[in-house]
């Protein structure tokens, strides 16, 4: 439990302290159990990206969106993540 990204959203203190990047592809297994994720990140008022783009759960599709990840989360850690875009695919 301590490391489930579910249990930590409804748990953990001082979540809107974070900024948190989330994608997955619109054929990942894991999609549907993901996206219970949602209501608890915007309950606690955590800034988040949340995006769906075409593609399964495979290092593919993770390479392809690498660069979304460090754009994002290097710009999280300058505190500039407001209006962010992503790239699109």
């Amino acid at each position: 439990a301590q490391h489930n990204p579910l249990e930590l959203a409804r748990t953990a203190p001082n979540l809107n302290a974070l900024q948190i990047w989330v994608d997955y592809g619109d054929q990942d297994p894991w999609l549907q159990s993901g996206a219970i994720i949602d209501p608890y990140l915007s309950i606690h008022g955590v800034n988040y990206e949340w995006h769906i783009f075409p593609g399964d759960h495979s290092v593919i599709y993770w390479i392809e969106h690498g660069q979304d990840y460090l754009k994002f989360y290097s710009l999280a850690f300058a505190g500039q993540t407001q209006g962010f875009a992503s790239t699109p695919c």
